[in-house]
């Protein structure tokens, strides 16, 4: 998909993929951000941010099944108060444009992408808390990380398999990775951990139905077999990959949300190469 009509700047940032849709913007905090369908070609450009001074340090996008809707959403703070962070949504075909959901303490929190997983978006603070951002009811919560050894960091928040995932990155080299998955025997949500490897990998972002896992690094996609604990390039870009997600093409119409009666977005064709 070539972005180039869409975008007024040469970097972007994506803010995830879900239902075949995708959310992205220009990495600047008054610049656009966009939701594009590659297999309908559509995409929808969404009302700018109220604020000044305003920087974005966690972003996410995901979909509500019980209400059909689709979220976006964006906590940033101020130069005036850079510890706290204020929390806003947009709701696609809601014609309310941004609101305000809160706040939230954030002065332990790296710049970074939500994992979109159970109904909520997740971002994982310095000190290994995971805050979570439930979309239905728009509360935040913590949820503890998975028990870690010392001298191993956490790397990595997403989603494998369908499933939240975190990835522990052991010193001098080691692999950990931990899945959020229901008890047996009631309905909880506990920890397990899936795979371990006494070397490095590249960062994991997708589990293929054979359960072989994908991992991309620079301009190259892996493909791990963890049953003969082999590995393979499968793809060479040729170009350097600043991040990969898993995406599933549909071809739901962006009209569907009716946000082109908003009078602030619009529906355009976007070139597939």
């Amino acid at each position: 998909m070539d972005l180039k009509p869409l975008l007024k700047r040469s970097i972007y940032s994506f803010d995830g993929s879900c239902n075949g849709l995708m959310c992205f913007n220009e990495s600047f905090e008054e610049d656009d951000v966009y939701i594009c369908n590659p297999a309908t070609r559509e995409y929808i450009v969404l009302p700018k941010f109220e604020g000044k001074d305003m920087l974005d340090l966690l972003t996410g996008f995901g979909y509500i099944p019980s209400t059909n809707q689709y979220k976006v959403v964006r906590i940033h703070n101020t130069e005036r108060d850079p510890n706290v962070g204020i929390i806003q949504v947009y709701t696609l075909g809601s014609g309310i444009g941004w609101r305000n959901a809160g706040t939230i303490d954030i002065k332990c929190v790296p710049r970074c992408t939500g994992a979109f997983a159970n109904g909520a978006l997740h971002w994982v603070a310095f000190d290994g808390t995971i805050i979570v951002f439930h979309l239905a009811d728009e509360k935040c919560s913590e949820l503890h990380s998975p028990p870690r050894l010392i001298g191993t960091h956490c790397r990595y928040v997403g989603v494998l398999g369908g499933f939240l995932s975190v990835t522990y990155y052991r010193y001098p080299r080691g692999v950990d990775i931990w899945l959020l998955k229901k008890n047996e025997d009631n309905a909880d949500l506990s920890w397990s951990k899936e795979f371990s490897f006494d070397s490095y990998i590249p960062q994991p972002f997708g589990i293929i139905k054979s359960g072989r896992l994908l991992c991309y690094e620079q301009h190259k996609i892996y493909c791990y077999d963890l049953e003969t604990s082999s590995v393979k390039m499968d793809v060479s870009f040729g170009k350097f990959i600043s991040e990969a997600i898993p995406h599933k093409n549909t071809l739901f119409s962006l009209k569907e949300v009716h946000v082109y009666k908003l009078g602030m977005c619009y529906v355009f064709p976007v070139a597939i190469t």
